[in-house]
């Protein structure tokens, strides 16, 4: 009974507990989860934004600008303003539309701008309504701009200044003087062949320059000689120089070169010279037999252009090939490790070079300075020029020892007015300098002009002899 008691007590529990679950669920299936999700997102906006400051919250407007904007807004907000969605108008109507606007805007302010400056007095502001006042000036967006930027800058034409302190009328010296005294006289012959020399050398510089070749062969050999020369021989000559041989052992060769060529001229016994190719024939022959090597050669030679190598020759060419490049590799790393040894040496040599150069930096300087002392004396004409020729000072005019009077009544009169402002003028770089020996020069375009004329000439030209 007990037993049976318990049984029913259990059962008992159990259906209220299940009617109980069921009770609960089904007021599960009436609950409405739309407020906590609001609140839920209403306390994730409010979190996120309790953490930022009010930069990041608020942008403030400063006329069009972008400053507190991403990159990708602003980049947005300019391909809107170059490229925007649509227009009402084409491009080439608002163009024509705002050129026709700039026009009688410039038009109405050409008109009021008559107007005002034909009015004597002050603007009457209750008159005629087409005379208006000015409108006044528009301050600058950018303060530091100025109007002369904006303007556009022409090219200034060349002019001419006066940069030389060389004077207009130099004094002369006083060796040039009717009865000078005799140092002074020695003095500007002394002056006057110091000049000369210069000249002299400066052509004779220039002669070297065309022709180095030439120069060089009659610094060594006569003169006479050097001119007989053509240009194969003026080659084989300087070889033979270079190779050691002395001027005498070149001036015999020249003189049998000579006689081989007037023999040649002349013309000599056909048979001899049939006979003495034969022997030189005969001679490269044997020197032929004779070389190292040469049964290999004609082996070579024989063989056929297609016929294939065997094992044993390929198996040599690539040891030969791997013996090359070991041999290439060490030669390599001897002339690095060779120049890893000279790097002070060369440290040495660029310092020395330094220094050299320092002191013709230093030299030219005081050149540059006795020249522009000079040419406040009077002594030298100006270093700047005007065109292609340079004004060249002519040597002073010196009296000679027999040409010395004792009295101005008996000197000659020598010089002209015209000629000494003429060259007062082109000692101070006033006006271009003449050329110097026009016939020559003239001479001098024809032959060019004719070189380019000709492309032969023009590839080919001998310039080393």
């Amino acid at each position: 009974e007990d037993t049976q008691g318990v049984g029913e007590l259990v059962s008992s529990v159990a259906s209220r507990f299940r009617n109980m679950v069921k009770q609960k669920r089904s007021s599960w299936k009436r609950i409405e989860t739309d407020d906590v999700e609001a609140g839920q997102k209403e306390d994730q906006v409010r979190r996120h934004l309790s953490g930022k400051a009010g930069d990041a919250l608020f942008v403030e407007d400063t006329h069009g600008s972008t400053a507190g904007l991403s990159r990708s807004v602003r980049k947005r907000m300019r391909l809107l303003k170059e490229k925007p969605a649509a227009r009402k108008l084409p491009d080439h109507v608002l163009r024509r539309m705002e050129r026709e606007r700039l026009r009688m805007e410039r038009r109405e302010r050409q008109n009021r701008n008559k107007q005002l400056s034909a009015e004597d007095g002050p603007v009457d502001l209750w008159g005629s309504s087409t005379l208006t006042a000015p409108a006044p000036s528009r301050p600058s967006v950018h303060p530091n701009e100025r109007i002369k930027d904006r303007v556009r800058r022409r090219h200034e034409p060349f002019r001419p200044t006066v940069v030389a302190p060389v004077p207009a009328v130099p004094l002369p010296h006083p060796g040039q003087s009717y009865n000078p005294h005799e140092p002074h006289r020695q003095s500007a012959v002394f002056t006057a062949a110091a000049l000369v020399m210069a000249q002299d050398d400066r052509r004779e510089m220039v002669e070297r320059s065309l022709k180095p070749l030439t120069a060089s062969l009659m610094d060594v050999l006569p003169e006479e000689t050097v001119n007989q020369m053509d240009d194969n021989d003026k080659i084989r000559a300087y070889q033979l120089l270079q190779e050691g041989q002395d001027a005498s052992a070149v001036s015999a060769w020249f003189e049998g070169q000579l006689m081989r060529k007037r023999v040649k001229k002349e013309g000599g016994d056909g048979q001899d010279n049939d006979d003495d190719d034969d022997d030189d024939a005969a001679d490269e022959d044997q020197d032929e037999d004779e070389t190292p090597g040469a049964d290999a050669l004609k082996t070579a030679k024989q063989t056929k252009l297609g016929e294939k190598k065997t094992r044993t020759q390929r198996n040599r060419e690539a040891r030969r090939k791997a013996q090359d490049q070991q041999l290439q590799a060490k030669l390599e790393l001897k002339k690095r490790r060779r120049d890893f040894e000279q790097i002070k040496s060369h440290l040495e040599s660029l310092k020395a070079l330094q220094e050299q150069r320092a002191a013709r930096r230093q030299y030219r300087e005081l050149l540059k300075h006795e020249a522009e002392e000079a040419q406040k004396r009077g002594e030298a004409a100006a270093a700047k020029r005007l065109g292609r020729h340079v004004y060249r000072e002519a040597p002073p005019d010196v009296v000679l020892s027999e040409d010395v009077r004792g009295s101005l009544r008996s000197a000659k009169v020598s010089g002209s007015a015209i000629a000494d402002r003429a060259q007062s003028i082109y000692r101070r770089g006033l006006l271009e300098a003449p050329p110097k020996g026009r016939q020559h020069y003239s001479r001098k375009v024809r032959k060019t002009l004719k070189h380019k004329e000709n492309p032969l000439i023009r590839r080919y030209q001998p310039a080393l002899f």
